[in-house]
């Protein structure tokens, strides 16, 4: 008696984990879904209408059963606990919706954002006399152009606009230029960001205090330090045709080569990897691997205790490649590339090239051969893994999930994995598919606000 007991509550708590929720019906061509206010399922639908010369796409939002629409496009969506908030087009006109009102409209909306008390909104809008910047009630402009603008919670720290036919940046304290181009902007947090400059020919790093180093012929800023305190960044210069690479941290030069790359902080320690005219080498923290001839990809373990690196001794086209992890070695290859462990640092997966087709391998595993292979991503046990192949030209997409595929697409991006289930967004004829792999089956659905939300046969599901 006590055994079956114990298999019904075991019974009870397995369903309730991986209970499913009928909440709404859309039988529409939904390529979004998510869901406000716990239980209120969210659509956004288009319908295929006969003009005179050609099919128009008109778009939809339905919120629990009501429909909101027809758009000309929905351009950007974000879904809060109690709020879907999108921008929308109608008549050459963008409208700013929250739960289908539209709360503000304009020639053009961009990069809003919601800060962390879900009520703040921050965005770029354009009417006719220019461009402003809003967040709560304060409205900065108008200017000629906005490029960049860096938000913190529900506070603007720095922004850079065109004004008179030169570009400035702001900080809250300061006003640097004028520039003739701000090209990159490198965000780690509230105190460290930095922008990438052009003038005179020449570039520049900035930063909140003002001009850090520069003038450089190219620079390409990389990475700050988890404290924020060190930026590191490459200088390149040309003399007589020469190509030379310099490795900066703040103000200190740390290395130069005729290439560097594989450029980040783990655990604060730098990493990165340098060629020379004579050899390569990489370099961690401390420690220096090589000489090699050729460094392929470099990745690091989750908990920063392993390097993981693939490398070649020889020059020629015929070169091979080897795959080192930690005290293993793998090989030879053609190439090997895509190195990526899983978030708990058990698993490895890589792409390697043989005999002029690539192969996806994971612990000793391998499929293929492929004409590409893409994105790989893992859950977070390490049990469940992911990959992306596409043709040559980067076309005909299909995700691989273990021995399942999905269909093919234009394009497949974002690969996340939730509690072993994958999310990812699918391109196909321009407009961007939410989709969801449950049991082998592929779906219109997402992870959102702690729910998983699908599409099936019509039916919108929560579990």
């Amino acid at each position: 008696m006590k055994k079956k007991i114990i298999v019904f509550i075991l019974f009870e708590l397995i369903f309730s984990l991986f209970a499913k929720e009928q909440i709404g019906i859309c039988n529409k061509n939904v390529y979004n879904i998510g869901i406000i206010q716990n239980n209120i399922p969210v659509c956004f639908y288009y319908e295929d209408n006969q003009g005179l010369i050609s099919v128009v796409k008109k778009y939809y939002v339905r919120i629990g059963n009501t429909d909101f629409g027809p758009y000309d496009s929905i351009d950007s969506w974000l879904f809060t606990s109690d709020k879907i908030i999108y921008t929308a087009r109608i008549d050459n006109e963008a409208c700013l919706f929250i739960n289908g009102a539209c709360f503000e409209h304009y020639k053009s909306i961009s990069n809003f954002f919601i800060a962390d008390d879900k009520e703040t909104l921050s965005y770029a809008f354009e009417v006719d006399s220019g461009v402003y910047l809003k967040c709560r009630d304060k409205e900065i402009g108008p200017f000629e152009q906005l490029k960049y603008f860096l938000v913190s919670n529900d506070k603007i720290i720095s922004y850079v606009v065109k004004e008179k036919s030169k570009f400035y940046i702001y900080t809250e304290q300061n006003k640097y230029g004028p520039f003739d181009d701000v090209t990159d902007c490198k965000y780690q947090q509230e105190e460290a960001y930095a922008y990438r400059v052009e003038k005179n020919k020449k570039e520049y790093v900035y930063t909140k205090d003002g001009l850090l180093a520069g003038p450089f012929d190219n620079l390409y800023i990389r990475n700050f330090s988890s404290d924020g305190k060190k930026l590191a960044y490459e200088a390149h210069s040309y003399n007589n045709y020469n190509r030379n690479e310099t490795l900066w941290v703040n103000k200190e030069k740390i290395a130069e080569g005729v290439f560097i790359s594989d450029v980040d902080f783990v655990n604060d320690k730098l990493l990165y990897s340098v060629c020379t005219r004579e050899e390569s080498y990489i370099c961690f923290g401390n420690k220096k691997y090589g000489p090699f001839a050729q460094v392929g990809a470099v990745a690091s373990s989750p908990d920063k205790s392993t390097i993981a690196f693939s490398y070649s001794h020889d020059y020629s086209p015929d070169a091979k490649f080897y795959l080192s992890v930690g005290n293993e070695k793998a090989g030879p290859y053609e190439y090997c590339y895509q190195i990526t462990f899983s978030p708990n640092g058990k698993k490895i997966a890589y792409v390697i090239k043989k005999s002029g087709q690539y192969y996806f391998v994971c612990n000793q595993n391998q499929y293929g051969p492929y004409e590409s292979i893409n994105d790989i991503a893992f859950s977070e046990d390490g049990n469940s893994y992911a990959y992306t192949t596409s043709t040559e030209y980067f076309k005909d997409y299909i995700l691989h999930i273990g021995d399942f595929q999905t269909e093919i697409y234009d394009f497949i991006i974002d690969l996340k994995f939730y509690n072993n289930n994958l999310t990812y967004t699918a391109v196909k004829n321009g407009l961007y598919y939410n989709m969801i792999v449950l049991d082998d089956k592929e779906f219109v659905g997402k992870y959102v606000n702690g729910n998983f939300i699908y599409i099936k046969d019509g039916k919108i599901i929560k579990e």
